[in-house]
């Protein structure tokens, strides 16, 4: 406020405050199992843009996301307005579950031949193979001989549920050879054709 000769007189200035953005993030289940699925949930105030790292990227202000990280991981949220940034962050503990491999020495063979199935297992409890072989130890190997072609699959059973894995041996009946002779009976010096 100013006072002169001809009176007084006010000015007036206006200062534009942008509110900082607000950020919250949670996650359903901070410690899951390999394969199992958890969920992210946000939301946002005062922001224009907000992004997911780990190769999500921009999101809605609020959402949710189911995902299923292969290992423990951290997922970080950025929420960017006219009034700056908020950065909030949640970590997934990824635990190891139930899996179990299975493989061959060899997937083609011939009726009989002697061939090795070798299998490891994690977090499992019991491991059982088909074609009547049955309950075998957690990791381990198996001589077999196919007679024909034969998928052999093992079965895992762990707290974290069951799974499986197979293995097909193609077996190829080995090659023939036939011989004909005509005639069969000759006389010495003469002719038969093979």
């Amino acid at each position: 406020t100013a006072t002169g000769r001809c009176g007084t007189s006010t000015r007036t200035a206006t200062a534009l405050v942008h509110e900082p953005p607000q950020l919250d993030c949670a996650v359903e289940a901070d410690a899951i199992h390999a394969g199992d699925t958890t969920v992210l949930t946000w939301s946002s105030a005062n922001a224009d843009n907000v992004t997911i790292d780990q190769g999500i990227g921009t999101v809605m202000p609020d959402g949710v996301l189911s995902i299923s990280p292969d290992e423990t991981s951290t997922y970080t949220f950025r929420a960017t307005g006219p009034g700056g940034t908020a950065v909030k962050s949640v970590t997934i503990e990824v635990l190891p579950g139930t899996g179990v491999t299975l493989e061959a020495s060899s997937v083609s063979t011939v009726p009989g031949q002697a061939l090795t199935l070798t299998w490891v297992s994690s977090d499992a409890e019991n491991v059982s193979l088909d074609q009547g072989i049955g309950q075998v130890s957690l990791s381990g190997a198996r001589e077999v001989h196919p007679q024909v072609t034969t998928t052999y699959t093992i079965t895992a059973t762990g707290p974290w549920g069951t799974v499986t894995d197979d293995v097909t041996i193609h077996v190829h009946p080995p090659p023939e050879v036939h011989i004909f002779a005509s005639p069969t009976v000759v006389d010495p010096g003469q002719i038969s054709i093979l």
